[in-house]
């Protein structure tokens, strides 16, 4: 996909089995394709961590573990139950672990990650592609928008979930919004968890 090779690992279609026969794949595959790389990255880490992590420490081979979220739906909270292993293993013993923010670094110096193996980098932003406006482009974008152009607004951007606190947000919002401001919700339906219909406002 555009020069990069990715390789699609299989696992059993029946439900019950898709976890462990993709461990089974994934360690499979790293036992023969690892030895040609100095490093690995894990993206997300959940279970898929420790087998990394594991296999990493058999072939000697440094392992890059990055959180993407705190809270309860992030990955340490999230596996509270059946995540002890991730917890105490696929985290604590990755060569390094890469924070995204600091309730993330929080969370896993809480767990017993070694602060020596704790990275503190966020995402990065691509600053000739996200840059403040002029005031020009400003109105220009506005108008195209249909947004109002003579008041201030509020932007969210991320998923239209319950689980990014939405409901309090519009509820606080609408109890008493700012004087002169609009805010604006921008994102994507979460079916999982979808925010109750939003009424239409003046300044929503």
């Amino acid at each position: 996909v555009n020069g990069v090779c990715v390789v699609r690992l299989p696992f059993a279609p029946i439900r019950r089995m898709r976890t462990a026969t993709y461990f089974a794949s994934l360690a499979a595959y790293l036992l023969t394709a690892m030895r040609g790389y100095d490093r690995v990255f894990v993206h997300l880490a959940f279970y898929q961590a420790d087998i990394v992590v594991i296999v990493g420490r058999l072939l000697r081979r440094s392992v890059w573990v990055r959180i993407a979220a705190s809270g309860p739906l992030g990955e340490i909270q999230r596996m509270r139950i059946g995540g002890y292993v991730t917890r105490y293993y696929g985290l604590r013993e990755a060569t390094w672990l890469q924070a995204i923010s600091e309730p993330i670094a929080q969370e896993a110096l809480s767990v017993g990650v070694p602060i020596r193996r704790l990275v503190r980098l966020p995402n990065g932003v691509d600053v000739t592609r996200f840059r403040p406006p002029c005031a020009a482009e400003r109105a220009a974008l506005r108008q195209k928008l249909g947004l109002p152009t003579d008041r201030i607004l509020v932007l969210f951007a991320g998923r239209l979930s319950r689980a990014k606190g939405l409901a309090d947000l519009t509820h606080v919002w609408c109890g008493r919004p700012p004087a002169n401001t609009t805010l604006v919700l921008v994102g994507t339906h979460d079916t999982a968890q979808p925010v109750d219909r939003l009424s239409p406002r003046d300044d929503i």
